[in-house]
């Protein structure tokens, strides 16, 4: 945008007879509400007599007041080298309020270990979303949440013995959406309603470690 701005201010209008020039820029938003939630939790825990425990909880946030990126036409002046000022339509992206939002799901988490050391630790979260937006000159639509997969979980076998100890860990999360899905800005165009995702993935990490005295310890992680 520098090499328009500058063009503007020496050839004026005609800096802008290029129809294929978009002029984009990004500013804030003074009228910007701050997003409230209602979040509600219960859970169930079983604790084990020696190590370990089952827990179950399910939970429900209601967000009011979504914050996302809302584009819209502002007629700016820009300065020409002739002292006048020249009206110029720029497409500015702000944060926006654009509706309300819920995610509802449910986690599970176990931890046990044997008597002879080896242990396992699990944890699974399932969770739903919706952003329900409301904009001027685009409606009411319906969209998933941006970064909230519907499937994520943990696993981590371990082995404790001694002065030793050794783990290794896959932690997973589904396909989730890099965008809202739908459209979120003032300019309706067919590309905006397409949704835009992360691939599911999954991560594997190995430690061990050990205790060679009370205040010494080793240990690696790859």
């Amino acid at each position: 945008m520098l090499f328009t701005v500058t063009s503007i201010f020496n050839e004026g209008g005609a800096a802008l007879a290029d129809p294929t020039i978009n002029l984009t820029a990004s500013g804030g938003n003074p009228n910007l509400r701050p997003y409230t939630s209602w979040n509600f939790n219960t859970s169930f825990e079983w604790y084990f007599d020696t190590f370990g425990a089952f827990t179950v909880a399910a939970f429900h946030k209601d967000i009011s007041n979504y914050i996302a990126s809302d584009f819209e036409t502002r007629t700016l002046a820009f300065a020409v080298a002739d002292g006048s000022t020249l009206p110029v339509d720029v497409l500015v992206a702000t944060p926006t309020n654009v509706g309300d939002a819920t995610i509802t799901g449910i986690e599970f988490g176990y931890t046990n270990k044997l008597p002879f050391g080896l242990g396992v630790t699990a944890t699974a979260t399932f969770a739903t979303s919706k952003l329900e937006l409301d904009l001027s000159n685009v409606g009411v639509q319906t969209a998933g949440i941006q970064g909230v997969s519907g499937v994520s979980y943990s696993i981590t076998p371990f082995f404790e013995r001694g002065p030793l100890e050794i783990n290794v860990s896959y932690t997973y999360r589904s396909n989730c959406m890099t965008d809202a899905g739908a459209n979120v800005t003032s300019l309706p165009s067919p590309q905006d309603v397409v949704a835009f995702y992360q691939k599911g993935f999954g991560i594997v990490d190995i430690g061990a470690s050990y205790q060679v005295r009370p205040t010494s310890n080793y240990s690696c992680r790859r």
